[in-house]
Parts: structure tokens; C-alpha cells; sequence
């Protein structure tokens, strides 16, 4: 399919070449003329990529035909935007002026190449027609290189540097050398080429920029650890910037790779940073010592607290255990040879079951709420988490032993009153020793 329509795509551009060419013959007197958007014919031609019809154009006209755009571009301008390698050989051989014009923007056609284009073949085209444009600023000082070595395009910038040596400590309106942007855009690749091919990197070095900061400082805050950089002798690892820092001040990761190698590399620490870490140190004790008295403050205020529920929890297992023994009713004595002798004058009653199982219950949970303030507030060794274990068990068997012998005549009543305190009594063991081992 490719070779039967190739030849037909080729034979298409001779025909429209051919009128073209007849068609501008005609209108020569309207070759000046421009369209809406500011086109001239021949501008259009270049960013389309007609070299042949440039050719043509350029040719015919008797004086040099207006080659304007857009912005003030030119044909140049566009033939570079577009990448079309025919137009700008054509355009640079016949009007080798046009590599020095710029827009609006103070853009010249390299500009372009550099912001645009990944080809140093149109780089070289404009080079040969007039190396100096790459000197050529734009409107915020910035020359090709400054924009290249931005974009990370390695060809250009190396191709700048060597043809245009000079130009690679041109600074732009940040006064910024190209070192600076390529640590700005944490490139370390470029570095890498601005390293190896610049003859002035050690004027680069030292260079500030407007905050005051060296490429040193930049690689710092980019948190890039390029060795050749650290290690170069005209580096100046004690440089300050406006705010008084040096490259070492500004590492992000304090105590990380970047900040040992600079600090093997004897970069210090400036007076600002020193100061500041003094100050921070003082803060730091200050507020140490307010979350010391606050703390302190609060464990008083807890152990108020805890002395009152102590109080409470206390009066309460008192009045359960009083309850237990002298139940309500009193017990019957009337007798001597009385099966119902010594029991409990309510035992027979519906709520009786219920007064007990509350009353025990009530016993055991003051028993563990006087354990958890004992604990909280003076307890601080096994020995004594082992003496309050022991003296909280022997209270509550006492208690379910005397229950089950006044509910003797209810047997399940008595049982179950039994358990509830039996069980309490490895759980209470249990949570005495786990408490004291995470307390010690």
C-alpha cells in the first residue's frame, strides 16, 4: 500500500508546488499582503514546512519579501517552531539576518529551538548563520542556553557551551548562571554536563544569585548529592546567602547522606543557624519544663479524684458486706430444734434471691474499684499488689461462705452466690499480676 501511494503523495506536492509556483508569478503586486491573523505568504509557507515553495517566493521577488507573523515572529521563527529543517537552511542561506531577529517576546529563532526542539541540527543551522545569537536575551534575560539547560535538552546545551563558551556564564534576570537552573530543576544529569564541558565552572561556583545563594546552596535545598560539585576545590562550602545560611544550614534531612557529605567536605554551620538552634534548644527546655509543671498539676488533680472514688468504693463494700451478714428481716430464732433456726426470715420471699445475687455483686465491683485506684495511685511493687490480691480474696470468701451457710435451705441460691465469689477470686489474682508486671 505504501509504494503505490507514495508515488502519487509525491507527484500531489510537484502539481502543488507547480501552481504555487504559476499562482505567485500572477500576484506578485499581492506577495506584501497579509491575512487575517498577520500571515504573510511566505511565513506560512515556513511553519507549513514548503521549503520548496520558500524557495520559490524568495526567488521571485525582486527586493526581500516581508516574512512576518504573528508577534512579531518571523518566517525563521516559525520554521523552527515547527521543526522543518528545509525551511530554515533555506531561510538562513538566502537572509542570514533573519537568526538575529526576535518577537515580541525577545525571542529569537535558537530561543525557540531551545524551548521547543530536540534537534541540534537547526541549532547548528543558526550557529553557522551567526553565533551571536546566542547571546540574544529575551525579555526576562534569559539567553537559549538558560532555557535549554531548563528543559533538560543535554545535545543544545553542550552544543552552546562548546561553540559559545562565554555565553554559559551569562546570568539571567534572577541572576541565575545555568548551574544555578540546573540545581533549581534538580537535574543532575546536567550538572553533570555543565561540570565536564564548561571552561569557567569555577567563576559558575561561586557565583550568587539574587537571594545570595551559590549553586552549593541550591544543591542543598534540591536535597541532590552530586560528589564532583561537594569535592571541587573552588567550591566555597562557607559561602552565606542573604538570610545568613550556609549550604550545610540549608539541608533539609539534617544528619542524612547530603548533609555528612558536605559536612566531610568541611562545609559549616553559619553564625544565623547556630544562633537559631540555640534558641530552638532554650524553646525546647522552656517547654519542657511548663508540660513538667501541667503534669504535674494533673496528677494532683487525679489523685484528688482517685481519693474521693477510694472513699466512695470503700463505704460502698462496707455497707454490701454489712448487708450480706445482717440481711433484711433479720434471721429467725424462735426455737432451738427448728429447721428454719438462723435462717433468714425472708428467704422465702421472691426479691430475697435477687437482694443477694446484687449484694455480692455489689461487693465484688467496690473490691475492684478499690483495687484499681490502689493501684493507680500508691501501688509500685509485686509485694504489695500480692498483700492487697490476698487480703481482697479472704474478704470475699469470708463473705460467700457466711451467704451460703445462712442460705442453706437454698441450695441453688447458695451455689451460685459461692461461684460468683469463687471465680472472683483467680480472676482478682490474675489481674493483680498482669498489672504489677506492666506497672514494673
Amino acid at each position: 500500500m505504501k509504494r503505490e501511494t507514495q508515488p502519487c503523495m509525491t507527484l500531489c506536492s510537484i502539481i502543488t508546488l507547480m501552481w504555487s509556483s504559476i499562482f505567485y508569478k500572477k500576484t506578485l503586486e499581492f506577495s506584501y499582503t497579509t491575512n487575517i491573523g498577520g500571515e504573510t505568504p511566505l511565513y506560512i509557507a515556513s511553519w507549513r514546512g514548503y521549503h520548496d515553495l520558500v524557495a520559490v517566493i524568495l526567488k521571485l521577488c525582486k527586493s526581500p519579501p516581508p516574512d512576518g507573523g504573528p508577534d512579531g515572529s518571523t518566517a525563521l521563527h516559525g520554521a523552527v517552531i515547527f521543526i522543518s529543517q528545509g525551511c530554515t537552511r533555506k531561510s538562513v542561506d538566502l537572509n542570514k539576518s533573519l537568526a538575529m531577529e526576535t518577537d515580541e517576546n525577545g525571542y529569537s529563532p535558537l530561543h525557540y529551538d531551545a524551548l521547543f526542539g530536540d534537534y541540534p541540527f537547526m541549532a547548528s543551522q543558526l550557529l553557522d548563520a551567526d553565533n551571536s545569537v546566542a547571546y540574544l536575551v529575551d525579555n526576562d534575560k534569559n539567553i537559549a542556553l538558560h532555557i535549554g539547560v531548563s528543559r533538560g535538552d543535554y545535545h543544545l546545551a553542550r552544543k552552546l557551551i562548546l561553540s559559545c563558551p562565554d555565553c554559559s556564564e551569562m546570568v539571567n534576570g534572577r541572576r541565575q548562571n545555568i548551574l544555578h537552573i540546573a540545581l533549581a530543576y534538580k537535574d543532575d544529569f546536567m550538572v553533570e554536563c555543565i561540570l565536564k564541558n564548561c571552561r569557567g565552572i569555577s567563576s559558575l561556583m561561586t557565583q550568587k544569585d539574587e537571594d545570595g545563594n551559590t549553586p552549593l546552596h541550591l544543591m542543598a535545598t534540591s536535597n541532590l548529592k552530586v560528589r564532583e560539585l561537594i569535592k571541587h576545590a573552588m567550591t566555597d562550602k562557607a559561602a552565606l546567602n542573604k538570610q545568613h545560611f550556609t549550604p550545610l544550614d540549608m539541608v533539609a534531612e539534617e544528619h542524612g547522606d547530603l548533609w555528612w557529605a558536605l559536612k566531610n567536605a568541611r562545609s559549616k554551620s553559619g553564625l544565623q543557624k547556630v544562633m537559631s538552634n540555640r534558641q530552638d534548644k532554650r524553646k525546647r527546655t522552656t517547654e519542657k519544663e511548663d508540660w513538667v509543671a501541667e503534669e504535674k498539676e494533673r496528677l494532683a488533680e487525679i489523685r484528688k479524684a482517685f481519693d474521693i472514688n477510694m472513699i466512695v468504693a470503700a463505704l460502698i463494700a462496707a455497707v454490701t458486706l454489712a448487708a450480706g451478714f445482717t440481711v433484711p428481716g433479720g434471721y429467725n430464732q424462735s426455737g432451738t430444734t427448728s429447721p428454719v433456726l438462723g435462717m433468714a426470715v425472708l428467704s422465702g420471699k421472691p426479691a430475697f434471691p435477687a437482694f443477694m445475687v446484687s449484694d455480692t455483686m455489689a461487693l465484688l465491683l467496690s473490691c475492684v474499684a478499690i483495687f484499681l485506684n490502689f493501684w493507680g495511685s500508691w501501688m509500685d511493687t509485686v509485694e504489695t499488689i500480692e498483700k492487697f490480691a490476698i487480703v481482697t480474696t479472704r474478704i470475699v470468701t469470708a463473705f460467700s461462705t457466711a451467704i451460703y451457710v445462712v442460705l442453706a435451705q437454698s441450695s441453688a441460691l447458695a451455689i451460685a452466690t459461692c461461684v460468683v465469689g469463687v471465680i472472683s477470686i483467680p480472676i482478682s489474682f490474675l489481674l493483680c499480676f498482669r498489672l504489677g508486671h506492666v506497672s514494673l
